[in-house]
């Protein structure tokens, strides 16, 4: 969702167009660059606060890492 709109601006960049004022500013291709940038930060920023991107409860699973732990609560029994 967030590199849809990203993708759709490096589109119209990458078609070649003769007559885009913007291609002819000295910055042009910087403001582009900054205003994707901008544009997913918004887009985060606003999933965030949503609370998309937010994990839900999660469920401990046992791991290699637990292992260890797993083997001396054994040993106890």
């Amino acid at each position: 969702t967030i590199f849809i709109p990203l993708s759709f601006i490096a589109g119209v960049y990458g078609m070649n167009f003769k007559h885009m004022p913007e291609l002819e500013w000295r910055y042009g291709y910087g403001w582009a660059l900054a205003f994707m940038g901008a544009f997913a930060l918004v887009l985060l920023v606003y999933f965030h606060r949503k609370g998309w991107l937010r994990g839900a409860e999660r469920v401990k699973t046992p791991s290699i890492t637990r292992t260890t732990s797993f083997f001396e609560d054994a040993k106890k029994l």
